[in-house]
């Protein structure tokens, strides 16, 4: 229904960087895991705390901290009103 759209600003475009190092981070985590190794020993290993570790361990999908807007909440409401053909005015008035 909803089409990606190129990352075009400097800071999403980091923000989507950075998400998928994490992601191939938490991947990287649970295959080490899987091949029987410690959470000390993955700690030492990829050089981060034994939290880290665990908190990786937790995650199961890819993480997304997109932000939301503060519209979002009104999207179904005002989608309503449009398929009812409401106009603009009277979608203000509702």
């Amino acid at each position: 229904e909803k089409e990606e759209s190129p990352v075009t600003r400097k800071a999403e475009r980091f923000r989507v960087e950075n998400e998928e190092k994490r992601w191939m981070r938490i991947q990287k985590v649970h295959s080490l895991k899987s091949e029987g190794y410690s959470i000390s020993a993955i700690a030492k290993q990829l050089h981060l705390s034994r939290g880290t570790i665990y908190a990786d361990l937790e995650q199961s999908q890819k993480p997304s901290h997109k932000r939301s807007s503060s519209f979002d909440r009104f999207h179904p409401f005002i989608r309503i009103l449009l398929q009812q053909n409401q106009t603009g005015d009277q979608i203000e008035k509702a």
